[in-house]
């Protein structure tokens, strides 16, 4: 099977394609996908380009993080160049690996009377989904949310207040993915289930009538 072009949407409506990044998102709009299509060889990996990016695009920021000090005397200038970086990790992570990884997307609209609006997609057969490749995607959304959170600590632990804006960024990019992608997940799996009682009472109706 391969990646569904009209992922279903779990609730609201779907968005409009912002001019941002068109070319990524034409090819995300297409069954051939921006790493790499489905297929049905049994390959742990269907998406390793993605899951390669997924992993390197959260490194990329912390080893830079790390070794700033050493290498640049302006902060800055590592400010801006960690917040870019960070930037490009959450706009991945939200609009690429997350659709090709697990299936999911989500979006958060602003209503006219200002209230916000969570909106969820999710892939139509979720069974074809990777587990390799969704425990890659996990982990590294995971982690790299666990690893920002101890670099914030340590900072206030040793004074560094200046230091743990990058963190405090850090945490918001990545925590908004994981949240996101948390009651995505969860969306999913309702109307998975919701689907599978529907199936089975279509079933057994049919039994009984059959029975009549």
């Amino acid at each position: 099977d391969r990646l569904s072009s009209r992922p279903s949407v779990c609730h609201g409506r779907r968005r409009r394609s912002v001019p941002l990044c068109a070319a990524v998102a034409r090819a995300m709009a297409t069954d051939a996908s921006l790493f790499g299509g489905l297929d049905d060889d049994g390959a742990a990996f269907v998406h390793p380009y993605a899951a390669a990016c997924h992993i390197l695009f959260k490194l990329v920021p912390l080893v830079f993080y790390v070794a700033s000090p050493f290498v640049l005397s302006d902060f800055v200038l590592t400010f801006i160049v960690l917040v870019l970086l960070l930037a490009l990790d959450f706009w991945t992570v939200k609009n690429v690996t997350g659709r090709l990884l697990v299936g999911l997307r989500w979006w958060n609209e602003v209503r006219d009377d200002g209230s916000t609006h969570w909106v969820f997609e999710s892939h139509e057969e979720q069974a074809n989904i990777r587990p390799m490749e969704k425990r890659v995607f996990w982990l590294g959304l995971g982690g790299s949310v666990l690893v920002w959170a101890l670099l914030a600590v340590w900072c206030v632990l040793t004074f560094k207040f200046t230091w743990m804006l990058v963190p405090a960024v850090a945490l918001g990019f990545n925590g908004s993915n994981f949240v996101g992608y948390f009651k995505c997940a969860k969306d999913a799996g309702t109307k998975l289930r919701a689907v599978a009682r529907d199936f089975v009472g279509a079933n057994l109706m049919n039994a009984a009538m059959n029975r009549v």
